[in-house]
């Protein structure tokens, strides 16, 4: 069995929700031309001593929720279409 081959991971959908703080970033992949699937994250932020830090959507503000909600017609019509 293979492994995962980056190259044939595709993104169909792309924006970036930011904060102020940072940004989540929300995405619809279609592997090998496979089914769409969303993806949320990562998160990228600010550090500290100024570098760009990257983590896990993890826990999510009431914002990224709501803008998360706004997008949801636009990324059915991307993951049916």
């Amino acid at each position: 069995m293979a492994g995962f081959d980056r190259s044939k991971d595709v993104c169909v959908f792309e924006r970036s929700i930011d904060d102020g703080k940072g940004s989540l970033k929300v995405c619809v992949m279609s592997y090998n031309g496979g089914e769409k699937k969303l993806q949320i994250g990562p998160r990228t932020y600010i550090k500290r001593n100024g570098t760009t830090g990257y983590g896990k959507a993890g826990r999510m503000t009431l914002h990224e929720v709501k803008s998360i909600t706004d997008l949801m017609p636009e990324i059915e019509g991307v993951m049916n279409g």
